[in-house]
């Protein structure tokens, strides 16, 4: 029979996510309020058609929208979202916590490491989509987590609302979710579906292909509920396209940028850096120093040189497609060397000048109506140790993959399936990102914690096991011949 649970989080679970979202506040309150925040609350106090421009996904100007109608609101107003985004953490860290409800202490004790891990614990002090979607993809484990060991509908169609959010909040979530949804077709064709139906479901490719199903109908959701959100599209994957085409550029001496940024004459949503500057922009000389090989923040915003304009025409985004694929195919190597600097720089093995978080270091405040708090300056002496290096988080979830393979009859099977979201994700900016910012490895923290603190559970569990054994076997008692006994330690 399946299991409806009345409420979702009983008292004392709550009672849990009421003190997490305490102590979060207590620390960061009202959260970091940075400029990709600031864009999405302009969005969302300025929109009178409930439609937003998606420079930044617009499910969140939506939903800060959304939450600036309640009726009550905390002071500054903007910290709705930073309460809205702790909660839904906590909530998850609670649910994902269920194989040990019966254990109160192991129960507690990964509350604590995986919620009040530090590097994981400030992720929650800015409300930006990085964070956002560490959030959404932790609730949406937890809530499979509870309805594989309960059979819960409530917990699964949780789980799939939160995974339908992690899609909204970055671009490119689908990486972490399609894992996450695989699993997602495993339970509901092993705990879900009446025991009638279960039967014909039992092969592994009938569970992943209906996984893959759900993944996609999640998927198609949100995408329209994103264009439904859009006014004015902003096409951010040309941020992608300059980047690639001026590292191949710089690095090969030849411009392959297109002539439509030699047009300034159009009328910008955004204003250019160094409009005042009557030369071309598609100079050597002026690229070179717009060009970083670990961010793209002086392209568009900070430094010195002309800056490129941010257009929002199909026909001028379809045309730099075309001259990113042209310079590729004569580049390929090119191209491979830009996207490792990149990389490289992101993982911590080439040194990483950008901070792991914003509102790291002390400074006056700004505007009357924002807050400047900033994080506790410890993470500011901890920034260049091994807990903020990208290479330790995916190579430790590639560590655990194996071990998880090597010995699936005894570990969970969705720690498997968790891992596959980390390292799909991470893997996936080797292409797609366009700066080094360490909020790309947000998710491969999160899923770090959550699997090393199941796996030192188990790991626990066996050595008492082993312990246990071992005294058992030393105390055996042996015969003799001539009806003697003593205990004695097994060769």
């Amino acid at each position: 029979m399946l299991y409806w649970p009345r409420l979702i989080l009983p008292l004392r679970k709550a009672i849990l996510v009421s003190a997490g979202v305490l102590v979060t506040a207590l620390v960061f309150y009202p959260g970091c309020f940075s400029g990709d925040a600031q864009f999405s609350w302009n969005e969302a106090v300025s929109s009178g058609d409930w439609k937003f421009r998606d420079w930044h996904p617009p499910l969140i100007a939506f939903i800060w929208h959304v939450l600036n109608m309640l009726p009550l609101q905390p002071v500054p107003r903007y910290a709705n979202l930073f309460l809205g985004m702790v909660c839904l953490f906590w909530i998850g860290v609670v649910l994902a916590a269920e194989p040990w409800e019966r254990s109160r202490i192991r129960w507690l004790i990964f509350c604590a490491c995986v919620g009040m891990f530090p590097p994981v614990f400030a992720v929650l002090s800015q409300t930006i989509k990085d964070s956002l979607l560490c959030s959404a993809l932790i609730a949406a484990y937890g809530g499979l987590v509870v309805a594989e060991q309960k059979r819960s509908w409530a917990a699964y169609g949780f789980g799939l609302f939160c995974l339908f959010l992690a899609l909204g909040f970055r671009h490119n979530a689908i990486f972490a979710v399609v894992p996450l949804g695989l699993w997602a077709g495993f339970i509901l064709c092993e705990q879900i579906v009446p025991r009638a139906l279960r039967l014909r479901l039992l092969g592994a490719a009938t569970k992943g292909l209906l996984g893959l199903a759900v993944t996609a109908g999640l998927g198609v959701g949100a995408l329209a509920l994103t264009e439904a959100l859009t006014n004015n599209p902003s096409y951010t994957i040309q941020a992608i396209y300059t980047f690639d085409l001026l590292g191949m550029s710089v690095k090969t001496g030849k411009v392959y940028l297109p002539a439509l940024f030699d047009d300034y004459s159009k009328p910008q949503w955004w204003p250019v850096k160094g409009s005042e500057i009557a030369a071309s922009p598609l100079t050597l000389d002026n690229l070179t120093q717009l060009y970083s090989p670990i961010t793209n923040l002086g392209i568009y915003w900070y430094g010195p040189g002309k800056g490129l304009r941010i257009t929002d025409d199909p026909a001028e985004v379809e045309a730099l497609k075309l001259a990113w694929l042209d310079a590729i195919r004569d580049n390929f190597l090119v191209y491979l060397r830009v996207r490792l600097d990149v990389f490289l720089t992101l993982l911590g093995i080439h040194a990483n000048p950008l901070g792991p978080y914003y509102c790291m270091w002390e400074q006056g405040q700004p505007a009357a109506d924002v807050f400047y708090r900033p994080l506790p300056q410890f993470y500011l002496k901890l920034k260049d140790s091994i807990i903020f290096k990208g290479w330790f988080y995916l190579f430790s979830l590639l560590l655990f993959l194996l071990i998880l393979m090597k010995y699936g009859g005894v570990l969970p099977r969705r720690l498997s399936f968790l891992a596959l979201s980390g390292i799909s994700y991470g893997v996936s900016y080797f292409v797609i990102a366009p700066s080094a910012d360490f909020r790309y490895i947000y998710w491969l923290m999160v899923v770090f914690i959550l699997i090393a603190t199941s796996l030192g559970f188990s790991a626990f569990d066996r050595a008492r096991s082993i312990r246990t054994e071992w005294h058992a076997g030393s105390n055996k008692l042996i015969t003799t011949g001539h009806g003697e006994a003593f205990c004695a330690r097994e060769p």
